[in-house]
């Protein structure tokens, strides 16, 4: 469980994105998109940061984009075969292993075989890159429901195509930043940071955890439902604070 009920289920009880755009005219993300076509590649997916930041009129910092290994390689390839295709093909990038490489290869999260990140040390023509290499490759609906927030929540296929959670316009709007964590496995500390990073960036920006959000911020069969299962959590919450205190008097 990383989002919600399961992996492609959120913490309102949505599964599925919506399409919010065709033909976006995004050209830096175009020029890269056909570079990796014309190495191969039939299936990027940016996503993330920078489509937030071009959505919402602001200069973006890399582009994150997923690639399919199966594209350029006839079987799962090892990090070192990765890293010399990098270095062969994408030289003017000066793509280095990022945060999410690893020398085994493994990102528990999703659990590809062959996950790793390699992300530009500088930038070419503007452009800074951080690729990342999957086998298998997410597909939008897990990329989408993977983020931390529904801001974060969106993506673009090679086709200009912008595809989104279900309140990333109306929140995009109001400029709130809602975590998708489940309650449970939400950290604090790492929110407050990653907030507070695009917060500099757009200190409109204002957070609200999901507990807190007005229902009719929501759809209103999902607001409805969301009201039902905070009701339910608090009664939990409630019971296990009363066992405790039974607990703590016997």
């Amino acid at each position: 469980r990383y989002c919600g009920v399961d992996r492609l289920t959120d913490i309102f009880g949505f599964q599925n994105p919506i399409k919010i755009s065709s033909d976006v005219d995004f050209p830096e993300a175009r020029k890269v998109f056909e570079e990796l076509s014309r190495l191969g590649f039939k299936s990027p997916i940016l996503y993330g940061g920078a489509l937030r930041d071009f959505y919402l009129g602001k200069d973006f910092r890399d582009l994150d984009i997923s690639l399919n290994t199966d594209d350029i390689f006839s079987e799962c390839p090892t990090i070192e075969q990765i890293r010399s295709w990098v270095d062969q093909n994408l030289p003017h990038y000066n793509l280095n292993p990022g945060l999410g490489f690893t020398t085994q290869g493994i990102k528990t999260i999703t659990d590809p075989k062959t996950y790793c990140h390699f992300e530009s040390s500088d930038t070419h023509n503007g452009t800074k890159l951080d690729l990342a290499f999957e086998t298998p490759q997410r597909d939008l609906n897990t990329i989408i429901f993977h983020a931390d927030c529904t801001l974060d929540s969106i993506a673009m296929d090679k086709n200009g195509n912008l595809y989104a959670h279900p309140l990333f316009e109306k929140h995009a709007e109001q400029m709130l930043y809602v975590p998708l964590k489940t309650l449970e496995h939400r950290n604090n500390k790492t929110l407050e940071q990653r907030f507070n990073k695009v917060h500099l960036k757009h200190p409109h920006l204002k957070i609200c955890f999901p507990e807190y959000l007005p229902t009719d911020l929501l759809p209103d069969d999902k607001g409805l439902m969301w009201k039902k299962t905070l009701e339910v959590r608090a009664k939990i919450s409630q019971k296990m604070d009363d066992i405790l205190h039974s607990f703590v008097h016997e």
